[in-house]
């Protein structure tokens, strides 16, 4: 009796044994998966700027990189992309500022204005964009000038980069929908597919969009605060606003 008592407890603790390792197999894999290794510099301190890409290699060309700052408990967030600078300012729960700029140029300046869930003001060379309907010829051309101008690719990568940085969660998402609307004009205005120049332009990101893995210490995931843009949602977006509607596409010429 003594004998089957002996076996029968060595069998329990044998299942305990090979399910505890199941567990940490299974924890090994979730974490793999959904929190990346962390990088081995330390995060930067609220309000103290922190540069993200890694830097050109010897004998090639530094290429453009984001450079911010968080301050103000989240509400405040400026910095630059290579030559471009940009700010943007929470000024309520549904209202924020934003500006990007290239110093020394004033005529290239992007401001932006959201009032409201529904409510962005975007102003390009005194040409005003609500994002509701069409846009005359005239301002379908001043967007198509600034998606070739030397702005173009700052207005896309810093919502795309900032993202997923872990310094940004405290951001409110009307400073998210600020910095993007402008990068949302020139895809429903001046694309010929939204979706498709989204997931390209995507593609040079330090986050990881459409199944690609961000660069180490960076979140798994973009913050929805400040972009969601997914194989399920290919148009990008910040949680609860769209200042943008469906109509008037491609240049406003529908």
């Amino acid at each position: 009796m003594a004998v089957k008592n002996s076996r029968a407890a060595v069998r329990r603790w044998l299942s305990l044994l090979l399910l505890l390792l199941l567990l940490l197999w299974a924890a090994a894999i979730i974490r793999d998966r959904y929190w990346p290794p962390k990088a081995e510099a330390p995060l930067a301190a609220p309000g103290a700027t922190r540069n993200t890409d890694a830097p050109a290699t010897s004998g090639s060309q530094a290429a453009p990189r984001l450079e911010f700052t968080v301050a103000d408990g989240g509400k405040h967030v400026s910095g630059s992309f290579g030559d471009v600078r940009f700010e943007a300012q929470a000024l309520g729960a549904k209202q924020a500022r934003a500006r990007f700029w290239l110093p020394g140029s004033d005529e290239q300046q992007v401001t932006v204005a959201i009032e409201g869930e529904t409510q962005g003001l975007l102003t390009w060379q005194a040409h005003e964009i609500t994002g509701r309907g069409a846009v005359d010829d005239l301002t379908a051309e001043a967007l198509a000038a600034l998606a070739q101008g030397p702005m173009a690719a700052a207005l896309a990568r810093v919502p795309l980069d900032l993202a997923c940085q872990p310094e940004v969660e405290p951001v409110p998402a009307a400073l998210g929908a600020a910095l993007l609307m402008p990068w949302q004009a020139l895809l429903k205005y001046v694309a010929d597919d939204p979706a498709a120049a989204a997931e390209r332009q995507s593609e040079a990101s330090v986050c990881g969009y459409f199944g690609r893995r961000p660069a180490q210490g960076l979140l798994a995931q973009a913050h929805p605060n400040l972009m969601m843009l997914s194989r399920e949602g290919r148009v990008p977006a910040v949680f609860l606003f769209l200042p943008f509607d469906g109509a008037g596409q491609r240049g406003g010429r529908r």
